[in-house]
């Protein structure tokens, strides 16, 4: 009797160490292993951005294109040697990134200027990918948008990378649209697409003076004075234009009235006749004057126009036409420039 029941409890011992198995459904699985290949890598968006807070300032609501028409605007700054641009390319290989040799950019300007072709470098990584397709700066390739580049970038191969480059558009460079191209190649030669689109670098007059004053001789009735100016910002007493921005530009002048130690203003005699007559003309041409009389409302355009990143000679004159006291008179004129409208690439 006791040997029975000795087995009985061996035998319940050893049910309850069973395991019951788990339902389960199978998995097919398969794979075909073929000779080694080489994938060619792939470009798959590119941006330009700038150094401002919206990365691209001449469009700063990011509203001027449709995404598949992609075109950065920049706005130089007046007095301001160049402009900083930072040219971004996502570029990916299945073959892993590190299969990537060489990112290569080329600009072309609107004259046909080139900067490269030149090698990018890797740089930054999803965290500007984001901030260029918040801002709708990002141009993609063909077949790619934003979930694929994201996917590839939460993907635990190491098959994406972000490249830049950072490039200077200086105020002697046209405004216009400048056509990005970028590429790739990895370590055995195999090139991926040319990805291309443009940015644009909107249009800016701006010119820098190189004298503050203007002091003509001692003059009577009758008496034509003229101050002369040279090519040079370096003489203060010889009138200068430099033009920095990325235009050729017109030069615009208006007088106010001269007056005297008393504050007291100069424009006409009792007669109605104007006591004098200002003139100022760009460059020593003869003829090119352009005469205007004081407290006109509007300024006068001199003839000509100054090229891009070039300087000017400006030449003021003043003639006595009516009889005025005896004394010093002093008086305000106003020089300013604007966008003379011209074809950059038929004067340069």
């Amino acid at each position: 009797m006791r040997k029975s029941i000795g087995l009985i409890a061996l035998l319940m011992v050893a049910m309850a160490f069973v395991v019951a198995p788990a339902s389960a459904d199978e998995v097919d699985t398969a794979v075909e292993i073929g000779a080694c290949e080489n994938n060619e890598p792939v470009i798959k968006c590119k941006w330009e951005e700038d150094l401002s807070g919206c990365l691209e300032d001449g469009d700063p609501s990011h509203v001027e294109f449709e995404p598949s028409e992609r075109n950065s605007w920049f706005l130089p700054e007046c007095n301001k040697v160049a402009t900083p641009i930072n040219i971004y390319a996502v570029v990916a290989d299945q073959d892993g990134i590190s299969d990537v040799d060489k990112v290569y950019y080329k600009v072309t300007g609107p004259c046909g200027k080139q900067w490269g072709p030149l090698c990018m470098s890797p740089c930054g990584g999803q965290t500007e990918v984001e901030a260029a397709y918040a801002a709708n700066l990002t141009f993609f390739a063909t077949g790619y948008d934003i979930a694929e580049v994201r996917y590839e970038f939460d993907s635990c191969i190491n098959e994406i990378g972000v490249y830049c480059v950072p490039i200077e558009i200086g105020y002697c460079d046209p405004a216009g649209e400048y056509q990005v191209e970028i590429w790739a190649q990895d370590k055995v030669g195999v090139q991926s697409n040319h990805l291309i689109n443009n940015f644009t670098m909107l249009p800016l007059a701006c010119c820098q003076f190189d004298f503050t004053s203007l002091t003509w001789n001692k003059m009577v009735v009758g008496d034509w004075d003229i101050i002369s100016g040279d090519e040079d910002m370096a003489t203060a007493t010889r009138p200068s234009v430099e033009n920095q921005g990325n235009v050729a530009i017109k030069i615009k002048v208006q007088g106010a009235a001269l007056e005297d130690s008393t504050g007291e203003k100069f424009v006409k005699d009792t007669c109605g006749n104007y006591y004098y007559q200002y003139d100022a003309k760009l460059r020593d041409d003869p003829g090119s004057y352009i005469c205007f009389w004081p407290e006109e409302a509007n300024p006068r355009t001199l003839q000509g126009f100054v090229e891009r990143c070039d300087i000017e000679a400006l030449c003021f004159s003043l003639k006595i036409l009516s009889a005025m006291d005896p004394g010093v008179y002093t008086g305000k004129m106003t020089v300013t420039c604007e966008d003379a409208k011209l074809d950059p690439c038929t004067y340069t």
